[in-house]
């Protein structure tokens, strides 16, 4: 599936603006998970696409645990995000990762403690998306050449140590941290990684390091003032390399995480209950059959001619089979359907075991439909 490309940019502590935007408009948005954590500023940079929304909400109003990361996802979806770059502040647990570098991590180690709604799928329908590898590899290559163009210190590999917060680790918690191997610390890469995952859309953490934690023995442990202090020294470097990776951007893409939940919905369409199917209808409803649930009753009396409803559900299709008692009763319904613009695949064909006066049409719904036939 080929997209045009929509950079969303969750902007993590001290990145709250995207100067130089033109057609600005401000997105104050719903959504079945409650609201984002402010509004979406949407606009465009040099005729591209772009939106930001500030993790914590303007002014830092929102504590790690407490931000809304389900809204957050799924606003920017329903806006037409593709591709979401996520910034933030870190902490190093490795010598190399010097406060004032970039990591652009190849892994997540999740240690929060359950206090936030990581998943889009529950309340009647059941998914297990994978999360092998929780980054994009396609786009994290254009972050990190970005950066490298933009003249920062950046690394890309290592893993990111999530943590429930809000408070700093201890000394042990830190070293723990590093025996398992882990390069940086923070406080928001989960769930928003999974979700973005989730949602399809290909996610980037973009780490700005501000301090050694508290491992290092002969060094004062991180404070809030070393934090933004670093912050404050790389504002004008984070907003150049965002307006770098859009630049990097193409145009379109058909990236394989667009089509990350194909596989993954284990329920079958006509069990997921229909308020379920109405909420997450902007992030699967493409794997769905508008047709279920409906009643076939109102076909026959529209057609006022016997009908027989044929149906079986695949995973990610529906064939439905209707036998009409005369082949002008099927027309009917042919007509119907390209009236209605539906994008469906349609066969129509005598049945061979059936009286000769009968007729049957074999439709295969293969995305949405546009028309409601109840």
């Amino acid at each position: 599936m080929e997209k045009k490309t929509f950079l969303g940019v969750i902007g993590g502590s001290g990145l709250y603006d995207l100067p130089g935007l033109s057609n600005i408009k401000e997105k104050s948005l719903s959504t079945p998970f409650g609201q984002p954590s402010d509004t979406i500023i949407a606009g465009e940079l040099n005729g591209r696409p772009i939106a930001f929304l500030p993790r914590h909400g303007k002014g830092h109003r929102f504590t790690p645990s407490e931000v809304n990361y389900r809204a957050n996802i799924f606003a920017l979806k329903s806006l037409g995000v593709t591709h979401i770059l996520s910034g933030g502040a870190v902490g190093s647990l490795q010598e190399q990762y010097a406060p004032g570098t970039v990591v652009i991590p190849k892994q997540i180690l999740d240690k929060t403690v359950g206090l936030r709604e990581r998943t889009f799928f529950g309340k009647g329908v059941v998914g297990h998306v994978s999360l092998a590898d929780p980054y994009c590899p396609e786009f994290q290559k254009a972050v990190f050449n970005s950066c490298k163009s933009e003249g920062a210190s950046v690394f890309h590999e290592g893993t990111y140590v999530c943590v429930e917060g809000p408070r700093f680790s201890s000394r042990s918690e830190s070293h723990a941290f590093r025996s398992e191997g882990c390069g940086i610390i923070g406080m928001t890469a989960m769930p928003e990684a999974a979700l973005a995952r989730e949602a399809e859309i290909p996610y980037c953490t973009l780490a700005f390091v501000t301090d050694y934690d508290c491992w290092r023995e002969n060094e004062e442990a991180v404070s809030v003032e070393a934090v933004l202090a670093v912050l404050k020294k790389n504002v004008d470097t984070s907003k150049r390399i965002v307006r770098s990776v859009l630049e990097a951007l193409p145009m379109s893409s058909r990236n394989p995480i667009f089509n990350a939940a194909q596989f993954a919905i284990m329920t079958s369409p006509e069990l997921i209950p229909a308020e379920t199917r109405r909420a997450l209808w902007p992030l699967y409803g493409k794997y769905w059959d508008t047709s279920t649930g409906q009643n076939p009753a109102a076909l026959r009396l529209f057609f006022q001619s016997p009908t027989l409803w044929l149906s079986t559900s695949f995973q990610h299709s529906r064939i439905t089979i209707f036998i009409f008692s005369s082949k002008k009763a099927a027309q009917k319904l042919l007509l119907l359907i390209l009236v209605m613009r539906s994008h469906w695949f349609i066969q129509s064909k005598p049945m061979a075991s059936s009286p000769s006066s009968s007729f049957s049409l074999t439709i295969t719904a293969i995305t949405p439909a546009v028309c409601k036939l109840s």
